[in-house]
């Protein structure tokens, strides 16, 4: 048994290259990064607070951002956050759509 396993393990290698990994990627933002996904050909779903900038209380402007994948890399071109309000705490996300 491995450490920090409990039970059997059954985790299997996969190619990072392959569906549906090849579609996760990383946010970057200035010195900080996020994960963020590809939900389709020119849109990412990444969790609400990565795009939040505690020194201002605001959220950051779409042009700071950056998504890297294994299959290209974006500028992000706009986005849009879901939830009820602009509170980073509470469970919401952040569609943001792409540009070459």
């Amino acid at each position: 048994m491995r450490p920090g396993i409990i039970g059997h393990d059954d985790r299997v290698i996969v190619d990072s290259a392959a569906w549906p990994w090849q579609a996760i990627g990383r946010l970057n933002r200035g010195g900080s990064f996020c994960t963020a996904t590809l939900i389709a050909p020119a849109a990412v779903l990444t969790a609400r607070h990565c795009v939040w900038d505690p020194r201002t209380g605001q959220m950051v402007a779409p042009t700071e951002l950056h998504f890297l994948c294994r299959l290209s890399s974006w500028r992000v071109r706009g986005a849009r956050y879901r939830g009820a309000d602009r509170n980073p705490r509470r469970r919401c996300t952040a569609e943001l759509s792409l540009r070459g």
